[in-house]
């Protein structure tokens, strides 16, 4: 028998609210005044203040931290990274761990650029609202930041019709995701629209289950 999904959401439901729920990342490569990061934030009061440390952890400045900081009266001529957080983990590391008690979950791309940040309460919200897993919450998010001039690769050893459809599936997926038609997808890859419909649709199921 197969199996059916139970949720009730569209995947470009899920896709709208990760959108709307995601934080923009301002990523500094040095050191800024917390007056200077009162500017940034004049701006848009979401975004949230990105600095890689040399270790390779992130400091992470937030409308909260800024606003405590006023409130304290902290010297504005001081880094305001003296004061940011380091309580976030990983989208890969930390998402599907129930027990990492993180404030934020960052989004990091192949190139390790910093592409957004969620408020884990918010991002367990969407979860629950949703009704999706984990899983399928991390490939819709992870997706929308593949370089779309990537190379598709096979990592292991299969049988050649297994690695023709993952390649198929990759190819499809990036287009769609990109162009956001069957039409145009079906005349990039030189195909019918009913062949682009029905596969999208069978890969989109596939991740939503």
């Amino acid at each position: 028998m197969k199996y059916k999904c139970k949720n009730e959401i569209s995947i470009n439901e899920i896709k709208s609210m990760i959108d709307y729920c995601m934080n923009t990342v301002v990523e500094i490569f040095h050191d800024i005044s917390i007056n200077d990061a009162t500017g940034i934030f004049e701006n848009n009061i979401d975004i949230i203040i990105a600095k890689v440390d040399k270790d390779d952890s992130i400091l992470l400045v937030d409308k909260d931290i800024l606003f405590e900081l006023m409130l304290k009266k902290i010297d504005v001529k001081k880094s305001v990274f003296q004061f940011g957080s380091k309580d976030y983990c990983l989208l890969d590391n930390g998402f599907n761990n129930r027990d990492t008690e993180c404030k934020f979950i960052v989004v990091r791309d192949s190139a390790n650029r910093i592409n957004g940040v969620f408020k884990k309460t918010i991002l367990e919200n969407l979860l629950v609202v949703s009704n999706a897993k984990h899983s399928v919450i991390k490939n819709i998010i992870n997706r929308n930041f593949e370089d779309d001039n990537a190379e598709i690769t096979i990592n292991k050893i299969m049988p050649l019709k297994d690695a023709k459809y993952i390649v198929e599936r990759e190819l499809i997926t990036k287009v769609m995701n990109r162009v956001k038609s069957t039409y145009k997808a079906a005349k990039i890859l030189e195909v019918s629209q009913a062949t682009i419909a029905r596969k999208s649709k069978k890969y989109n199921d596939e991740i939503f289950c």
